[in-house]
C-alpha cells in the first residue's frame, strides 16, 4: 500500500475519543441545565435566608431589650458623668443615674442639702439651719463656750463637702471635740459668731483685734484652725475617693452587664446555627431509604464539623449579633426596627440588581420579549415574596399580641412567642404564595426553554454523529490492515451515540419529538451508514 495512505490507527482512535469526550462533556452540561429549569430552590433559599436573618435580628434585639430592662430602662452609657458623683453635677442636680447602688443616697443627700437654703441659688440659709448641729453637743460652762473652729455656716455652704459627705457625716465632723469643737472664751465666742477663725482674728473693732479684747491666744487659735482645716480637707478627700470607687464599680458593672447580654446573644445565635445545620442533616437522613442509627450519628457529626469549619461566617454572625445588641443597648429598641426596615431595602436592592444583571447579560438579549418578561417577573416575584414575608410576619405578630396577650411576654434572649411565630409563619405563608405564582410562570417558560435546550442537545448529537461518520469514511478508505478491529470500535461508538439519542427521546413529550423528527432521522441515517 502506498505510504501516503498509511495512517496511525492508534493516533486516529485517540483523536476520535478526545473529540467525542469534549462533545459528551458539552452534552452533559446541557442536561444539567435542563434539570434546573423550573427549579424553585432559589425562592426557598431566599425565604429561608430572610427568615433566618429576622430570627437572628430577634435574638440580638431581645438581648438588647433585656439589657435595658436590667439597666433600669436606661440606655447603655460608659461615660464617667453617668456613674461618678462630681461637684458640678451635684450642685446642678445632674446626678449619676446609672450608679444604681448609690443614686438614691446621692439624691437624698442633695435634697437634704437643699433644705438649708431659701432659694435655688444657695445664697441665703434658712433661719434654723444650725439646729441639727447644735442638738446633743457639748455647750461649755459659764466662762467658756464650745466653738466650731470651722463654723457650721461654712460647712453647710461648702459645695464639695455637700457633694461627698452626707448630713450626719458633716455633723459628726463639726462636733468632733478633738478636731473642730473646742472651748473658747464665752465673750470671744459671742463676738466670733459664725465667722471663719482667721477672718475673725484679723478683724478689728474700735481699733482693737479680738486677741487684744478677749482672753485668748491668737497663735493657739490659728494652729487650731490649721489643724481643723487639714482634717476637714482630708475628710472630704476620703469621701471623694469613696465616691470614685463607687463610680468605678458602677461603670464596670454596667460594662460587664452589657458584655454578658451581648455574649449570651452571640452564644444563642451560634447555637441556633448549629441546630439549623443538624436539623438539615436530620432531614437528609430521613430522606434516605436505608435509615440506621449509625448513619444518623454520621449526619450529626457532619453538621458539627461543617459548623466548626465555617469559621469565617461564624465570626461574621457573631459580629452582626454583637453590634446589633450593643447598638440596641446604646440607642434603644429603635435599632431592631431600623434593621428590619433595612431588610426591606436589602431585598429590594438585590431584586433590582438581579433584574439589571439579567437584562445586561448578552445571552439574554437574544431571547424573545415574552421570555424576558416572564424571567424578569420571576426575579421580581422572588423579591416581592421575600419582602412580603417580613411584612406578613409583622402583621401576624401584632395580631397574636392583641388576641393572645400571653404570647407577647418576651422569653429571655429569643424574644416573644408572638414574634417568633410571626417570623416563621410569615415566611412560610409568603413562600407558599410565591411558589404558586412562580409555578405558573414556570409552566409558561418550561416548554419554551426545554425545547431550546433539547434543540441544543440534538445539535450536539448531530455533531457527534457527523464526527463518527467522517472518521468512519476515512478509516474505510485508508485502512487495509486491522479493519475488523477498527470497525468494531467505530461500531461501538455508533451504538453508544444511538443510545444517547434514544435517552433524549424518552425524556421528551410526543409534540417535541414530532417537532424534531427530521433532525432525529438525519442523525440516525448518518449512524446507519456506518454499519
Amino acid at each position: 500500500m502506498d505510504k501516503k495512505y498509511e495512517i496511525d490507527y492508534e493516533q486516529l482512535d485517540e483523536e476520535l475519543n478526545n473529540q467525542l469526550e469534549l462533545k459528551k462533556g458539552e452534552l452533559s452540561k446541557l442536561k444539567d441545565e435542563e434539570l434546573k429549569i423550573g427549579d424553585p430552590k432559589k425562592l426557598v433559599d431566599s425565604i429561608s435566608q430572610i427568615v433566618w436573618e429576622q430570627f437572628i435580628l430577634q435574638i440580638a434585639g431581645q438581648a438588647g431589650s433585656d439589657f435595658l430592662k436590667e439597666n433600669h430602662d436606661l440606655n447603655l452609657s460608659l461615660k464617667k458623668a453617668d456613674h461618678y458623683l462630681n461637684q458640678e453635677g451635684f450642685v446642678n442636680n445632674k446626678l449619676p443615674k446609672h450608679n444604681f447602688d448609690n443614686i438614691e443616697a446621692y439624691q437624698n443627700r442633695r435634697d437634704d442639702w437643699e433644705t438649708n437654703f431659701t432659694d435655688s441659688s444657695h445664697e441665703h440659709l434658712v433661719k434654723n439651719y444650725r439646729r441639727p448641729y447644735d442638738r446633743n453637743r457639748p455647750t461649755g460652762d459659764s466662762q467658756n463656750s464650745m466653738d466650731h473652729t470651722i463654723p457650721v455656716k461654712e460647712i453647710i455652704r461648702d459645695e464639695k463637702a455637700a457633694t461627698f459627705l452626707n448630713k450626719n457625716e458633716k455633723i459628726e465632723f463639726a462636733n468632733n471635740t478633738d478636731i473642730n469643737l473646742k472651748s473658747l472664751d464665752r465673750e470671744a465666742n459671742q463676738s466670733k459668731v459664725d465667722k471663719p477663725m482667721r477672718e475673725w482674728l484679723n478683724s478689728e473693732r474700735n481699733g482693737a483685734t479680738p486677741d487684744e479684747r478677749f482672753n485668748i491666744n491668737k497663735e493657739e487659735l490659728l494652729e487650731r484652725d490649721d489643724k481643723a482645716r487639714e482634717e476637714w480637707d482630708k475628710t472630704i478627700k476620703e469621701a471623694e475617693n469613696k465616691a470614685n470607687i463607687e463610680g468605678n464599680k458602677s461603670l464596670k458593672d454596667e460594662a460587664l452587664r452589657s458584655a454578658q447580654f451581648t455574649a449570651q446573644a452571640i452564644a444563642v445565635a451560634l447555637f441556633a446555627k448549629l441546630t439549623r445545620n443538624v436539623f438539615q442533616e436530620v432531614i437528609a437522613w430521613l430522606g434516605e431509604k436505608d435509615r440506621k442509627t449509625k448513619t444518623l450519628f454520621e449526619h450529626i457529626k457532619k453538621a458539627t464539623r461543617n459548623f466548626v469549619k465555617d469559621f469565617k461566617n461564624n465570626v461574621l454572625l457573631s459580629v452582626d449579633v454583637g453590634v446589633t445588641t450593643i447598638l440596641t443597648q446604646l440607642y434603644g429598641k429603635i435599632i431592631p426596627m431600623i434593621r428590619k426596615a433595612l431588610l426591606f431595602v436589602k431585598v429590594g436592592g438585590e431584586s433590582a440588581y438581579n433584574v439589571v444583571k439579567y437584562l445586561r447579560n448578552p445571552e439574554n438579549s437574544k431571547k424573545d420579549t415574552s421570555t424576558k418578561v416572564l424571567e424578569v417577573g420571576k426575579i421580581v416575584t422572588i423579591g416581592l415574596t421575600t419582602a412580603g414575608s417580613i411584612g406578613l410576619g409583622m402583621g401576624i405578630t401584632i395580631a397574636l399580641e392583641n388576641s393572645v396577650p400571653a404570647l407577647a411576654v418576651p422569653i429571655p434572649v429569643i424574644g416573644s412567642p408572638a414574634n417568633l411565630i410571626g417570623i416563621f409563619f410569615g415566611g412560610l405563608t409568603a413562600g407558599i404564595c410565591g411558589a404558586i405564582v412562580l409555578n405558573q410562570m414556570d409552566k409558561a417558560l418550561e416548554n419554551k426553554i426545554l425545547s431550546e435546550n433539547v434543540n441544543k442537545q440534538i445539535g450536539v448529537q448531530n455533531e457527534i454523529a457527523k464526527l463518527q461518520h467522517d472518521n468512519y469514511q476515512l478509516t474505510y478508505q485508508n485502512v487495509e490492515k486491522d479493519k475488523e478491529k477498527a470497525f468494531n470500535i467505530i461500531n461501538a461508538n455508533r451504538k453508544e451515540t444511538l443510545k444517547e439519542l434514544e435517552d433524549i427521546k424518552q425524556s421528551l413529550d410526543e409534540d417535541t419529538i414530532s417537532e424534531n423528527e427530521d433532525k432525529f432521522k438525519d442523525i440516525e441515517s448518518l449512524l446507519d451508514s456506518m454499519k
